[in-house]
């Protein structure tokens, strides 16, 4: 199922039934049009009456990202070392681009950079590979320490700095201009990373078990919090601009939690501000 939710109205907005499981969501216009990443190799376009239209990939994927200045939709697949693009102004798919290093199988996890939109890609053989747009071609190849696989990548918003999720429950923050790992978090569960989020000064890294919150400017690795459910942990979202996150697990529904220290509460519950500081002057 897929469900829509509209924060403004503290409400869902709508819930529908789809053939198989999506794995993947992307907004293109906010809940009026999205797209889905399935388990039986189909992406699936939907509006607000429903699917309208789906496109069948060559492989099994396994991530997909979707590049507003080329329209182009990315997809990583298992089985393959090729980058698939389909690009929605033309409707078809263009050329992929390959992988550079060796036995490089799977691509696992896709990333752009929102400042020059760079991509990297995480390989089922523990590298990295930066990808340039542009050339279509890799522009860098980067082995990642201890890793067996790179199970999840994201990049921050000033245009260097990047974090990988390693196999082997790992966390390694790097910089685009320097070749080493600059730090590495362990979850110590040695379940694959599937979830990273560079939220203000903070890295936001999930598991399976755990969901970590720790720094990663001045006091860089320092935790600020761990989250554990009693439930397989899926996915972590943030909200924009606060300390509200969103913990998707296997469980009806979606565990909210606000964190005062990372951010105030978002507009649509700022209510909940009063109660934590009623809570705090009680103690």
């Amino acid at each position: 199922q897929v469900r829509a939710y509209v924060f403004n109205e503290v409400t869902m907005k709508f819930q529908r039934s789809i053939d198989a499981e999506a794995f993947r969501v992307i907004s293109l216009e906010g809940i009026r049009k999205f797209m889905t990443l399935r388990r039986d190799r189909y992406i699936e376009f939907h509006a607000p009456y429903g699917a309208y239209y789906k496109i069948r990939v060559p492989y099994p994927g396994r991530d997909m990202q979707y590049h507003r200045r080329t329209a182009n939709i990315l997809v990583g697949c298992s089985n393959t070392p090729n980058l698939y693009r389909f690009n929605l102004e033309i409707g078809t798919f263009q050329k992929p681009i390959q992988c550079n290093s060796e036995d490089a199988e799977d691509i696992n996890c896709i990333s752009i950079n929102p400042q020059h939109d760079l991509y990297i890609v995480g390989t089922s053989n523990g590298y990295v590979e930066c990808m340039d747009y542009r050339t279509r071609k890799v522009a860098n190849l980067i082995h990642v320490d201890q890793a067996e696989e790179v199970t999840a990548v994201v990049q921050a918003s000033n245009g260097f700095d990047f974090a990988v999720g390693t196999s082997e429950g790992l966390v390694q923050l790097m910089d685009l201009r320097k070749g080493g790992v600059l730090y590495t978090k362990d979850h110590h569960y040695e379940s694959p990373i599937h979830t990273l989020h560079y939220h203000k000064d903070h890295m936001i890294s999930a598991d399976e078990r755990i969901v970590k919150i720790w720094d990663v400017k001045e006091e860089i690795g320092k935790n600020l919090t761990n989250i554990e459910l009693h439930a397989k942990i899926n996915h972590v979202i943030p909200y924009p601009d606060s300390g509200m996150i969103f913990i998707g697990a296997d469980r009806p529904n979606m565990k909210p939690m606000l964190i005062p220290d990372l951010g105030p509460a978002p507009r649509f519950c700022s209510f909940i501000d009063t109660i934590t500081e009623e809570l705090d002057s009680m103690r």
